[in-house]
């Protein structure tokens, strides 16, 4: 395995060494992400989603805890972006203009993943927009919550992106969404579309069954039973084991 920069990482069983990353794996895997979006424009997909949150690989290359290289693609702000710009311009020289093309930020670090800086997150939503993304897709795992670096401030995460953003980008947030008067307040706080997470796990009619006012959801721990009822399959329910409180012990 290859990362931004070399690291060792403790898992239950072993210690997984991590390699720093190659000027040709870099460019190949530039070249994976717009290939697959090519793909996806050519199945009929309306959009693609970069993920560049929560620890995946141009998150990493983002963080200044996983990035310590010292070339064009690390150190400085405007080079631990470049990649994912990168990769937003190829795939949108590569598609059409109707075809959406957005991306997913952590707006700040959290306890799995560091190196994030709010007011970097911040700059780099701006610049994604100027250099043609869609929507910014804002996870601060609590769609109401305040930035961490800001807590005496009386703006929320997703306020604050709204207000350095164009009105005419949309800012989707996802984050302990479970009832419509939650999804409601997170677009009164600036979101146009919240992304649902666990509450869709476990409800998978959650959007049509929302519309009803007295619509109260059932949250977890869910019975393996109601999870089979919501059709996850057993590996899937067997992977929610790992979110705390998720699947009932017994």
């Amino acid at each position: 395995p290859w990362s931004a920069s070399a690291q060792s990482i403790s898992g239950t069983e072993k210690t997984i060494e991590v390699r720093e990353a190659t000027e040709g794996d870099i460019n190949n895997v530039i070249e994976a992400f717009a290939d697959a979006a090519v793909r996806a424009h050519a199945a009929g997909f309306d959009g693609v989603e970069l993920h560049a949150a929560h620890g995946y690989l141009l998150h990493q290359f983002l963080s200044t805890h996983t990035n310590q290289r010292t070339d064009k693609w690390g150190g400085r702000f405007e080079n631990r972006i470049r990649l994912l710009l990168t990769i937003l311009s190829e795939i949108r020289s590569a598609v059409s203009s109707e075809f959406m093309l957005g991306v997913r930020l952590s707006p700040e670090d959290m306890p799995a993943f560091k190196g994030i800086d709010f007011d970097e997150s911040l700059q780099l939503a701006e610049i994604l927009e100027e250099e043609g993304a869609d929507f910014i897709d804002v996870s601060p795992w609590d769609a109401f919550k305040k930035p961490d670096k800001y807590p005496e401030g009386d703006r929320t995460i997703i306020e604050h992106f709204r207000e350095r953003l164009n009105v005419e980008t949309p800012i989707i947030t996802a984050g302990k969404i479970w009832t419509a008067a939650e999804a409601e307040k997170a677009i009164d706080l600036g979101a146009d579309i919240v992304a649902l997470g666990r509450s869709a796990v476990g409800i998978p009619d959650w959007p049509s069954r929302a519309r009803e006012r007295e619509f109260l959801p059932q949250k977890p721990p869910y019975s393996v039973k109601h999870l089979k009822e919501a059709d996850l399959s057993d590996p899937f329910i067997e992977y929610m084991r790992r979110w705390p409180d998720f699947v009932a012990k017994n």
